[in-house]
């Protein structure tokens, strides 16, 4: 992250003891960590700077956000990038709770639609399901360069049937299995597993051209455009990127079928 950018605005921002609380209750932690973020800003971590930016205000999201219940723009400005990624034959840097939807079965869609919308997942579902078959499309054809970080923990979830991929049946998770092996093969496609608990692998992709950061937080998705902020982006990736398993493509795919070795 760009700490000059960022210790300036939290330092002109939370001038006041009143407004270092309101800080310290939004990112939930204590006044004197607050007034130590300020003085020591490489301290404060990419999560809690997108926290302040939704809540206060902040000049660090300067383009669009949204909240889960606006997944439809989501998508929608992820197709966009993407889109234009394909065209330009760019390169996406991009971190993941646990696979990349862009090779994500459409029955799998819709259970987890299910899982996270309820009832309101009926009316999402459609235009939620031709967005990602496009997006798929550019991703499949080869246009452009994908760097992609999985959450291990995260597919392990996936792999196992836990959480929010319970409702998945055995066969229908193995299919989605060989489709992210045929992927891995992809020569525009480069994956590489975290599986460090702390710090926690932070949810964000960079998409250059545009030159544009969308970052999420919870439930929340931001925009950055900024280019000294996309730049510090790109720079947490490959420190994040090193931090990563140093597998080949055959023990990421050895991962992806059979998890952790016992």
């Amino acid at each position: 992250m760009d700490l000059d950018l960022i210790g300036s605005f939290i330092n002109e921002r939370f001038t006041t003891r009143k407004s270092v609380e309101e800080a310290a209750e939004a990112i939930d932690v204590s006044i004197a960590t607050m007034y130590r973020y300020k003085s020591n800003p490489e301290a404060i971590s990419l999560g809690q700077v997108c926290k302040l930016a939704q809540r206060f205000g902040l000049p660090l999201a300067n383009g669009a956000v949204w909240t889960q219940d606006c997944i439809l723009g989501s998508e929608r400005r992820r197709l966009e990038l993407e889109a234009v990624l394909a065209k330009n034959a760019g390169l996406r840097l991009i971190t993941l709770p646990a696979y990349t939807v862009n090779d994500e079965l459409p029955e799998i869609t819709r259970l987890l639609l299910l899982e996270d919308y309820g009832s309101e997942a009926s009316k999402i579902e459609a235009e939620v399901l031709g967005i990602r078959s496009e997006r798929k499309r550019f991703y499949q054809e080869g246009n452009y360069e994908s760097w992609e970080i999985w959450n291990g923990y995260g597919y392990l979830d996936f792999l196992h049937g836990r959480g929010r991929y319970r409702s998945i049946t055995e066969d229908l998770r193995q299919a989605q299995i060989e489709v992210f092996v045929d992927s891995t093969k992809k020569p525009n496609v480069h994956r590489f597993v975290y599986l460090t608990h702390s710090p926690d692998l932070p949810m964000f992709g960079c998409h250059t051209p545009p030159g544009t950061a969308l970052v999420r937080v919870e439930d929340i998705h931001l925009e950055f455009q900024l280019r000294p902020l996309v730049t510090s982006f790109e720079e947490t990736f490959e420190k994040l990127r090193r931090t990563a398993e140093p597998w080949t493509d055959e023990q990421f795919i050895k991962f992806v079928r059979e998890g952790l070795d016992q």
